[in-house]
């Protein structure tokens, strides 16, 4: 049954954190602009530049009167996004990294599967992108599926669906009522998302990716800060659904053990000296050990890092070097 409300007269708003990314902004915000959906809000937040950032968002809000800038003191993302959130004039409203681009048919993808369904969330597929001749799909398929959300958030915690990134989704924004990003934390999508997808009665997830998340060194997610935000947001995961959805607590389990890999591996290339915070990582990883490898199939790559990492660290440790320095070569040759 269609909703009565036609999404697709809707008011779209669209939150970019700008910082230091002069050489791929412009990219970004045509990519937004020449949306086939044009009922567009965009809200470039310029986190306190030192590059020409700002004066390119000011640029395009004199050419489109669609746009609109608020320059702000730099206060990191989730700080940024917030900023966004509280100017927001439409009924929905999504978020796009200010490095990545997007499909032209994206937004109008986004709204008529809102429409079709009627659901509060929409979630769409994406490329890993290094470079044109780079371009790593999520998903292989044309997957489509209507979830609630006890199976949305199943799918958050797995790495063959969706994640825990806003930019591939579009929401109702009176689903944010009462939420804000943490300020102050890295991974503060993962802190925020699956109180979205709790609060979202319906969710639309359609696997074709219309989104390029640029691949890069010096980004957020590349930088060589040691948090231990994605662990402890994945752990926060683990505690709501132990009470609220208990039968996909594994899956949580899943998604919680594999932060604490990540964290290890950090420390591994940035903390050397650290050892006891990767003494209690690698005790957490191996008290759960045996029913991940019992319970999910994984892939030969994940099985043999999780098997290493247990039976072998100073081999393991090895491998993970070799294997960086492949993966930021890559980078490098894609930028």
């Amino acid at each position: 049954k269609r909703p009565t409300v036609n999404v697709m007269n809707q008011l779209l708003s669209i939150i970019v954190p700008v910082y230091n990314v002069e050489g791929y902004l412009r990219q970004c915000i045509e990519s937004i602009l020449s949306q086939s959906y044009r009922d567009i809000d965009l809200i470039l937040v310029d986190d306190g530049s030192k590059d020409s950032s700002g004066a390119i968002c000011d640029a395009y809000a004199e050419k489109d009167r669609r746009v609109r800038v608020i320059h702000k003191e730099n206060g990191g993302v989730a700080d940024t996004r917030n900023t966004g959130l509280r100017h927001a004039a439409g009924e929905y409203v999504t978020f796009v990294d200010s490095d990545d681009f997007l499909a032209p048919d994206a937004y109008r993808t986004h709204m008529e599967n809102l429409q079709k369904t009627g659901a509060q969330i929409s979630i769409c597929g994406y490329y890993s992108y290094y470079h044109p001749q780079k371009m790593v799909p999520k998903r292989q398929d044309a997957f489509y599926a209507v979830l609630n959300s006890e199976q949305a958030i199943q799918m958050s915690t797995s790495f063959d669906y969706f994640g825990i990134a806003v930019w591939d989704k579009v929401f109702k924004k009176e689903l944010f009522e009462g939420i804000e990003f943490p300020v102050g934390r890295l991974a503060e999508d993962w802190f925020v998302v699956y109180k979205l997808l709790d609060r979202a009665q319906k969710i639309v997830y359609d696997a074709r990716p219309f989104y390029y998340y640029r691949q890069r060194p010096g980004s957020y997610t590349h930088d060589k800060l040691v948090s231990r935000d994605n662990m402890l947001a994945s752990k926060e995961v683990l505690d709501f659904v132990t009470e609220h959805y208990p039968s996909i607590r594994e899956d949580a389990l899943f998604s919680y053990v594999f932060a604490c890999v990540g964290v290890y591996d950090n420390l591994i290339l940035y903390n050397k000296k650290d050892k006891a915070g990767r003494k209690q990582l690698y005790k957490i990883i191996c008290k759960h050990y045996k029913r991940i490898v019992q319970k999910f199939r994984l892939s030969k790559s994940r099985r043999c890092q999780l098997m290493l990492l247990r039976y072998c660290p100073p081999l393991y440790t090895l491998a993970f070097h070799i294997f960086d320095k492949k993966r930021r070569k890559e980078l490098q040759c894609a930028n």
